[in-house]
């Protein structure tokens, strides 16, 4: 967290990003109906995991059809505004070249991770 190397920040946005995934798996085994499978597992159960589509999918509004789930993340709270920062501010500043990511960027990322990590403790604990 206190690097300005940018092979060191891009090494912990790349583990952040894997992180996050990791969430979403976590989340999909505190109850199989808040993330279904195919939002997860591809073919072989391989990781298959598609950032947008899962978190449009908590709002309750997956792929944009008419189809809607229960609201897991209700749009513009705290919990929606985090997973898009970590999922963007990952995505979007690994694939940035010349990358001049700050060390700041990077704790601001983690702590925003270490909020929802909070959020799926206290989802846990409901179930």
């Amino acid at each position: 967290m206190q690097s300005d190397d940018q092979k060191t920040v891009t090494g912990t946005l790349g583990t952040l990003r894997k992180l996050q995934e990791n969430f979403y798996v976590a989340l999909h085994k505190i109850d199989k109906k808040i993330l279904p499978r195919e939002l997860i597992y591809g073919k072989n159960n391989e990781l298959k995991i598609e950032n947008e589509k899962v978190i449009k999918y908590l709002k309750g509004n997956y792929d944009g059809t008419a189809e809607t789930t229960d609201i897991i993340v209700p749009h513009g709270s705290y919990i929606d505004r985090l997973l898009y920062f970590v999922y963007k501010g990952c995505s979007g500043d690994l694939h940035i070249s010349p990358q001049k990511t700050s060390k700041y960027t990077v704790q601001a990322l983690i702590y925003a991770f270490m909020d929802m990590l909070l959020w799926l403790k206290d989802k846990s604990n409901k179930r």
